[in-house]
């Protein structure tokens, strides 16, 4: 009976052991890791064409060296979603939404940085969008990183 209470001790122990190592972030960048968003963008008087703006995300180690096929998930929350909100903005894969390659997406859309920890994509303000303040936003495990996108009219 003594070596049945022995052998499930140590099999919960080694079974606490492989449930304790599932934890923690294991779905993005490493914890310490930042992740930056950039430019803000603000703009004052009523845009009579649609308006592009390019961001880049730069996601680095907590030693501030680049973390390169980095997976972030970035969104917006006036920006078009696969839903029936149109929004305010559209995202666009990459840069220069005007490209005639360019892909527009749905918000959230999920990237991979180069190998210098960086993506840089678009959106493109609808014209005659109104007044509007929003945070886009991108993640991967635990960091955020957000930057400002502002129009008055």
């Amino acid at each position: 009976m003594k070596s049945l209470a022995k052998l499930i001790t140590a099999l919960l122990l080694i079974s606490s052991v492989f449930v304790l190592s599932g934890c923690g972030n294991t779905s993005g960048i490493p914890d310490g890791s930042t992740i930056t968003v950039g430019p803000d963008f603000k703009q004052t008087g009523v845009a009579f064409f649609a308006v592009p703006v390019d961001y880049t995300v730069v996601v680095r180690y907590a030693d501030k060296t680049p973390i390169p096929n980095a997976k972030v998930n970035i969104a917006g929350h006036y920006a078009t979603t696969s839903t029936f909100f149109p929004g305010v903005y559209q995202f666009y894969r990459f840069a220069d939404p005007n490209s005639p390659t360019n892909v527009a997406v749905n918000s959230p859309f999920d990237v991979v940085t180069d190998d210098n920890g960086e993506y840089t994509f678009s959106v493109l303000i609808s014209a005659f969008s109104g007044t509007f303040a929003d945070t886009i936003e991108a993640r991967s495990g635990t960091a955020l990183g957000s930057a400002v996108l502002q129009v008055n009219q």
